[in-house]
């Protein structure tokens, strides 16, 4: 599968600490709803790791692990 950029956000205070978690959204809703904040993670080029990351604000799958990864 083709690896997507994305960006990272952790959410933020109005969420209690122990509940809060990191989210990640792809690098169009970002753009497209110009999203601030965030970190940007080069995907396409730096790659992920054995989990599947979907765009929580559109359900878009960035990545999903293949037999090979």
């Amino acid at each position: 599968m083709e690896k997507k950029d994305c960006f990272f956000f952790i959410d933020g205070e109005s969420v209690p600490e122990e509940e809060r978690r990191m989210r990640c959204v792809c690098a169009k809703c970002v753009m497209d709803k110009k999203i601030d904040g965030g970190w940007f993670w080069e995907g396409s080029k730096r790659g992920y790791g054995k989990y599947v990351y979907k765009c929580e604000s559109c359900g878009e799958i960035i990545y999903k692990p293949g037999k090979n990864d």
